[in-house]
């Protein structure tokens, strides 16, 4: 029982860590990491990251026109974001809203775009900036 009782403690204090926030999303896990990755049904998760991966890059064009130029991009999911007494607060919301893209630009910044399926829109979509933008 004292062993049970060490195993629950280890798993409650492992609980979730706030995330690198960049243009106010917040940078979690892989995409592809999970059981669900929001592919619709029968697209493999490589051809939904490359799908999205396109929206948001021109999302990016969009929101910053003349950007530097995309060196590497990355698709991961959202993650927790700092509270203010230093708790993580984890996103939730209905809907498909979204995975974050992050690019990284030849002149060495890093930009994020969050790209999703809002609501019941079949179609992707490029939000600009995350719910933790300082604008």
């Amino acid at each position: 029982m004292a062993g049970l009782a060490a195993i629950l403690f280890l798993v409650g204090a492992c609980g979730p860590t706030a995330s690198v926030v960049v243009d106010g999303w917040s940078i979690g896990d892989g995409f592809c990491t999970g059981l669900s990755d929001g592919a619709p049904e029968g697209v493999s998760c490589a051809r939904e990251v490359e799908a999205r991966l396109a929206v948001a890059a021109d999302g990016l064009d969009r929101r910053e026109p003349g950007h530097a130029s995309i060196v590497a991009a990355e698709l991961h999911r959202e993650g927790g974001y700092p509270g203010p007494d230093g708790q993580v607060l984890l996103p939730t919301r209905s809907g498909g809203c979204c995975a974050v893209a992050v690019f990284r630009l030849d002149d060495g910044s890093v930009k994020a775009i969050g790209v999703g399926r809002i609501g019941i829109d079949p179609n992707l979509s490029a939000r600009f900036y995350g719910p933790g933008a300082v604008r």
